[in-house]
């Protein structure tokens, strides 16, 4: 098997081959649609834009993928990456403008939606 070549920008080695590994792409995938689904009324983030956030989270942390992996623990990797991203949607939301609402989430979350 060939792995996808690594890519050095500035300080950071992106490791595409990591998203080939078993069951990081689907669980970068529901993350991202989580995140979506949770932010939506805050600001307007597409969902496929959140996978490729998450992909490139993956790449640039090829270290704590392959550690989750090996622990077997795909559950602990799917919240590590969907947290990685809601930190980005906070950053979109401060920049919208827009007050950010701990409460809407945490409603999100009762709901089954998150």
């Amino acid at each position: 098997m060939t792995t996808a070549p690594e890519i050095i920008t500035g300080a950071s080695v992106l490791d595409w081959s990591v998203l080939e590994m078993p069951g990081v792409r689907s669980r970068v995938e529901m993350a991202a649609h989580r995140v979506a689904v949770a932010s939506g009324s805050q600001v307007h983030l597409d969902a496929d834009d959140l996978v490729q956030e998450g992909f490139i989270i993956c790449a640039t942390n090829p270290d704590v993928i392959r550690n989750y992996l090996r622990q077997g623990e795909l559950s602990h990797l799917y919240v590590w990456v969907r947290s990685k991203l809601y930190d980005k949607v906070k950053v979109e939301v401060s920049r919208s403008g827009k007050t950010y609402s701990r409460d809407q989430l945490v409603e999100t979350v009762k709901d089954g939606t998150w």
